[in-house]
């Protein structure tokens, strides 16, 4: 299914902040592998845009917030407990503020 023509009517597009289909697509499926070479070799930053289309390496940032390849820790999984624990039945959900309060932005 061509979802371009939507998302471009919805409002996202390709201008000099990146690419934001690309975006998505990397924060759903993001390379990992390779990323993780980069960053063990100590080049994530100068091979950032060789790898990432979506948002240049000063918005990296981005990435980590909704879709953390490092540590797995993200608000995509905040919603998973969320939603898990309440079609569980569990009443004691994921205190996602909690966390949040406690984290903040480095550059690195």
């Amino acid at each position: 299914v061509e979802v371009r023509e939507p998302l471009h009517t919805a409002g996202l597009r390709n201008d000099a902040e990146g690419d934001d289909f690309a975006c998505i697509c990397e924060m759903i499926d993001p390379p990992k592998k390779e990323l993780e070479k980069l960053l063990e070799a100590q080049r994530l930053k100068e091979g950032w845009s060789g790898l990432i289309k979506g948002r240049p390496v000063e918005k990296a940032w981005l990435y980590e917030v909704v879709s953390n390849w490092r540590s797995g820790i993200d608000v995509d999984k905040f919603d998973y407990f969320r939603r898990d624990a309440l079609f569980l039945g569990i009443q004691r959900q994921f205190d996602h503020s909690r966390h949040m309060r406690g984290v903040k932005v480095l550059c690195d």
